[in-house]
């Protein structure tokens, strides 16, 4: 009977320990990343309102917090913020994980509340339908032209292979590029946040083989789906 609650809270947990995605907590819409931990430390970038990031700290005390932030151009910040500029999209307002608002099937998840129905779907891995790249090790390095995300060189078992999203009645398309990468998924972790401006995150912390964990986060604006963040932990 609550299974679903005991799993969000055990989500949660763990994710406060090992690191996470976040997004800023700022009033000036933007945050400076520190070379160091320290106010008079090197400015070595800045992240906005709705950038995703990944987070982690040695210990929960410390007042800085050390973040990696992809860009879409592959390049990266590395670097410290103060602690009080981070909130983690776990911490931000979510549908339930009571059993109410989640029904969970073989292969499929139902997220929903009063406004909104996200539906996710995975598949079995069948490789005779995909165009597998390998190197001269024989590992695999593409599926279908792109890095696959939840292996480490092994064929998947498992891809997610599709996401519907429905916001006050509406439809939000999330762009089937998105997730068809997206391999060996923990969608019982998947669930829907919100922060205060409006933006909706749909956000899966859990998935791997056991050695190609990753977090991945979709990013909803003003009704369409605005961007993708997916990093390794």
């Amino acid at each position: 009977m609550f299974r679903f609650l005991l799993f969000g809270l055990l989500i949660f947990s763990t994710l406060k320990v090992q690191g996470q995605l976040a997004i800023i907590n700022d009033p000036d819409n933007f945050t400076n990343v520190r070379k160091d931990k320290s106010v008079t430390s090197k400015v070595v970038g800045r992240l906005y309102k709705d950038d995703v990031f990944l987070y982690s700290f040695d210990k929960e005390d410390d007042q800085w917090v050390g973040i990696f932030y992809t860009k879409a151009d592959s390049s990266y910040i590395q670097g410290f913020i103060h602690k009080s500029r981070l909130l983690p999209i776990a911490e931000l307002e979510h549908i339930s994980w009571k059993r109410k608002s989640r029904t969970e099937k073989t292969k499929e998840l139902l997220i929903q509340n009063d406004s909104m129905q996200v539906v996710v779907k995975t598949e079995s891995f069948i490789s005779a339908k995909h165009k597998i790249e390998r190197d001269k090790e024989g590992y695999v390095i593409r599926i279908d032209g792109k890095q696959p995300k939840g292996t480490d060189g092994n064929l998947p078992k498992i891809g997610l292979t599709y996401i519907s999203v429905k916001v006050n009645g509406k439809d939000v398309f999330i762009p089937a590029g998105t997730y068809k990468d997206l391999f060996e998924p923990e969608i019982k972790s998947f669930n829907v946040y919100f922060d205060k401006k409006g933006i909706i995150y749909l956000y899966m912390p859990f998935n791997s083989d056991g050695a190609g964990g990753y977090f991945v986060a979709w990013t909803i604006k003003n009704g369409k789906y605005s961007k993708r963040y997916v990093d390794s932990p």
